[in-house]
């Protein structure tokens, strides 16, 4: 298969990284425990993290 036709590795990486901590149940109940700037610096830097590993994936996939 060439290499134009594989699915890029880095959005599933970032989809991986982000996809647990970014539900609505996993959301609600950061909410319950904690405040909500705590929990937009946890979603922002799931976010941030998420860009960073899809960017770089390509690097050393």
């Amino acid at each position: 298969m060439s290499k134009a036709r594989r699915r890029p590795a880095g959005a599933a990486l970032a989809f991986l990284v982000t996809g647990a901590g970014t539900g609505v149940g996993a959301i609600s109940g950061m909410l319950i425990i904690a405040r909500w700037k705590v929990v937009a610096l946890v979603i922002g830097s799931l976010g941030a993290g998420a860009v960073l590993v899809g960017y770089l994936a390509p690097l050393w996939l």
